[in-house]
């Protein structure tokens, strides 16, 4: 069967280009706020930083969708939703933004539920074939492990610690996350063989726009915010981050969250 209605797949192509106007204008607000000395800034930057993956994920999917227009409704209509998921993340995270930004004393509610780590992790694979298509990421772990976390924030983390990762591969394309449960707990780790860390900068890397000054990450692009955002996140959840790393070997960074069964 043929789609017909080829104007649902150019209206949502329509709607990222407003996300994208929506993001272009917070490094516009940024720009401006640093320069007045406003604290807003860098919630403003950690917002933008963070709206990169989802927006990048829909731009790909609304790609397919259009190269899919003529083609099996089913496939256009699930690509379709899988944007659709990326777009409700970007709420979720604008919502998040904006209870924080005006009770910036008394901090964030948190609404926790319980779901399939796992499955999350799997979530986060396909998604990474589409982002990284030229990475091999390996996953060994758990069949299942239950968890009680906020989803959105606990995949935010995940993305962080994979796109960082990606980023400090130093050209090696492998990458391994694994999923290790205990009676209590639950320890994912992501792994790169990339450039890897100096031991004396561990302890710093997840302090706020902390960027190493080494030679071997000034041509890198990046804010600093990333780790920082996973340490927050995880402190919320009562869990435990962590890093270990050989220069020139990799880095194993790794996270922990209780589990319920």
């Amino acid at each position: 069967m043929k789609i017909n209605n080829i104007e649902t797949t150019l209206e949502a192509i329509r709607t990222l280009g407003a996300a994208h106007l929506v993001h272009n204008s917070l490094n516009k607000e940024v720009a401006g706020t640093e320069a007045t000395g406003n604290h807003s800034a860098e919630a403003i930057q950690i917002l933008g930083h963070e709206l990169k993956t989802p927006l990048s994920l829909i731009k790909i999917y609304l790609q397919m969708a259009q190269r899919l227009s003529n083609g099996n409704s089913d496939q256009v209509s699930g690509i379709l939703e899988k944007a659709n998921v990326q777009v409700d993340t970007i709420s979720r995270m604008t919502d998040d933004f904006v209870q924080k930004f005006r009770c910036p004393q008394s901090g964030r509610s948190l609404t926790f539920h319980q779901f399939d780590l796992v499955d999350l992790i799997r979530e986060l694979l396909l998604e990474a074939d589409q982002l990284y298509p030229e990475f091999v990421i390996e996953f060994n772990g758990s069949e299942s492990v239950v968890v009680k976390a906020e989803r959105h924030r606990i995949k935010q983390v995940l993305n962080n610690l994979l796109s960082n990762a990606v980023k400090y591969s130093g050209g090696l394309k492998d990458i391994s996350i694994y999923c290790i449960r205990s009676s209590e707990d639950v320890i994912v780790a992501v792994r790169d063989f990339g450039i890897g860390i100096e031991p004396s900068l561990c302890e710093r890397i997840f302090q706020k726009a902390f960027r190493p000054d080494t030679l071997a990450v000034q041509n890198i692009e990046g804010s600093g915010l990333g780790l920082f955002i996973v340490k927050e996140i995880i402190d919320e959840h009562g869990g435990r981050v962590g890093v270990s790393s050989v220069v020139g070997e990799g880095s194993h960074f790794f996270f922990s969250l209780p589990v319920i069964y």
